[in-house]
């Protein structure tokens, strides 16, 4: 899951995999995918002029395999 967050004070939107306890951190939504995460906290950051930031975005764009397979190589033989 992940998770956006909204802080009001610091001006700033946080997506992450983690759930924050920190009360100035108030939870705008709950998402499955990244993308999904991306687009709604993109659109509050733009609506409030507010600096976006994650934790989460490089590990998981990075462990997402290509299509076709992935970097598997033709045994000749």
């Amino acid at each position: 899951m992940f998770y956006v967050y909204v802080n009001k004070r610091k001006q700033r939107v946080l997506i992450t995999r983690e759930r924050i306890a920190d009360p100035s951190w108030r939870l705008a939504g709950v998402h499955r995918s990244a993308d999904s995460a991306k687009r709604h906290a993109r659109f509050i950051a733009d609506a409030r002029d507010y600096v976006l930031e994650w934790d989460i975005l490089a590990s998981a764009s990075a462990s997402s395999t290509p299509r076709g397979g992935g970097s598997r190589r033709r045994q000749e033989g």
